[in-house]
């Protein structure tokens, strides 16, 4: 039984099945017992009323057991449907209503009651068992006849038959499984009814991850995402990440076709260079820079291999890829800054440092990571600047925090790529012409490496000036490598 629906159904119905048994039980029990108590009750009135009638032939010490008692008895048993013995103090029988016995006959005088009932009558108290020896199984009640001075004269016992306390019970009994039965029919379809629109929703989730095994991401639930209950929020969580699986998906196949693009221009030029120089084409004045291009290409593959390596680690979340420790901003910053003076010389540019006063700042960052994201950032901030530009890295201190800015004058990044630009092998520059060094990568990388330090990058252009702005926690100066 592997469906959910047929595991809650039968769950719920034997429960069910449980709870209305316990519940029988206890009612039939209790039934059982009240008819009991009411029957005694009536079968006590009725030695009683019996007690009352005998009194009248109450001769001396002893009960006579003429005509008129019999005729009393006989009456007293037609109207309370019950058998009637009169015994003397000793337990012998004188008169009976039982047809048994004969009816309107002095009973035979060898008959007695046992001695424990007539020991409890001369006691005054109030006898009840549940069979009498010649009964029939009879309910029956055993009182003394009392005398007016007090003294105990005889013995009346009242015996009925059980035949309309069982026939109650049936009564109480088919009333209740009736009941019972409607109930629990009624229980069953409401079961049946919310259990299938229970797994209705699971079954359309189950429909839908199965489209995602095919390729097909379309597939959504929104009829369930409307429920204001935890099918709805279990439906609107299933509908994001079907959301977000799409979305990787299409990032997917992008990045392979970018990838493809990326690769398919340096391997053209490499290959087209090296068949030239193996079939002579190339002059022999042309070989050095037609090596240098190749060269080039190799190395720009090489760059993008080792970007992408990268971004893998820091994406796949490896222990090595960062490692948080305390180190000097500012001094990491001036030797990213020394390593591209050779860029930044054949632009002219005019560098600007905004520092601490004392020209330290310590970050609890991934050095290496905080060295990438300069050395991108810088990278591109050269690439993009003007000719005799301006080139300012900014650090400044704030609130526990430090604030590092790098900044260009150049061409103004548009309004509508801003939100792209950090997408993989997104390039503002279409043409290339400006960025024929790149992968469209650099960026993206960027992101990465902040995001997986739970930083944010910000851009702002406008006024020819474009400024990439990320914040890092401040550490402790000594450099230590904290936990």
């Amino acid at each position: 039984m592997k469906s959910v629906f047929l595991r809650y159904f039968f769950m719920l119905a034997v429960l069910l099945i449980f709870s209305f048994t316990v519940l029988g039980v206890a009612f039939m029990t209790n039934a059982a017992g009240g008819v009991s108590d009411q029957r005694l009750a009536y079968l006590r009135r009725s030695a009683e009323e019996v007690c009352r009638n005998a009194e009248r032939f109450v001769r001396g010490r002893t009960i006579s057991p003429d005509g008129g008692l019999r005729d009393s008895l006989l009456t007293l048993s037609a109207v309370l449907d019950a058998q009637i013995l009169v015994c003397d103090t000793s337990g012998r029988l004188l008169v009976s209503s039982d047809p048994d016995r004969g009816v309107n006959s002095v009973s035979d005088p060898a008959e007695r009651l046992p001695y424990s009932i007539v020991a409890a009558a001369l006691r005054g108290e109030n006898m009840r068992f549940d069979k009498l020896e010649g009964s029939s199984g009879l309910q029956t009640v055993a009182m003394g006849l009392i005398r007016r001075d007090g003294a105990v004269c005889g013995i009346a016992v009242v015996s009925a038959s059980p035949d309309i306390e069982k026939s109650l019970l049936g009564v109480f009994y088919r009333a209740y499984m009736m009941s019972a039965v409607i109930v629990l029919l009624a229980a069953v379809v409401s079961i049946y009814g919310a259990t299938r629109l229970m797994a209705r929703p699971l079954r359309d989730m189950a429909a839908c991850a199965q489209s995602f095994a095919l390729g097909h991401f379309e597939a959504r639930v929104s009829r369930w995402a409307r429920r204001g209950d935890e099918v709805g929020e279990l439906a609107m969580a299933f509908n994001a990440m079907a959301d977000a699986l799409s979305k990787q998906e299409e990032l997917r196949r992008d990045f392979i076709a970018n990838v493809s693009h990326e690769l398919r221009t340096p391997m053209t030029i490499i290959a087209g260079y090296a068949g030239g120089l193996l079939d002579g084409t190339v002059p022999k004045e042309k070989e050095t820079e037609t090596l240098t291009i190749v060269r080039d290409e190799v190395l720009r593959l090489s760059r993008m291999v080792n970007s992408m390596t990268q971004l893998s680690q820091i994406q796949y979340g490896r222990e090595d890829a960062l490692k948080l420790r305390s180190f000097d901003i500012c001094e990491t910053a001036m030797r990213v800054l020394l390593g591209m003076e050779a860029k930044i010389n054949a632009r002219s540019l005019k560098v600007g440092l905004i520092l601490p006063e004392n020209e330290q700042a310590f970050v609890y960052s991934d050095q290496d990571g905080i060295t990438r994201v300069l050395t991108n950032l810088l990278d591109n901030a050269v690439k993009f600047s003007d000719m005799a530009g301006e080139l300012t890295i900014s650090i400044v201190r704030r609130g526990g925090h430090c604030v590092i800015s790098v900044r260009n004058t150049g061409p103004t990044i548009p309004r509508e790529d801003i939100p792209y630009i950090f997408d993989r092998f997104h390039k503002t520059d279409r043409s290339r012409s400006k960025d024929k060094e790149g992968v469209g990568i650099g960026l993206y990388l960027v992101k990465n490496i902040l995001g997986a330090q739970n930083v944010d990058i910000s851009v702002a252009s406008e006024n020819g000036a474009t400024e990439f702005t990320f914040i890092l926690p401040e550490g402790k100066k000594t450099g230590r490598t904290h936990e």
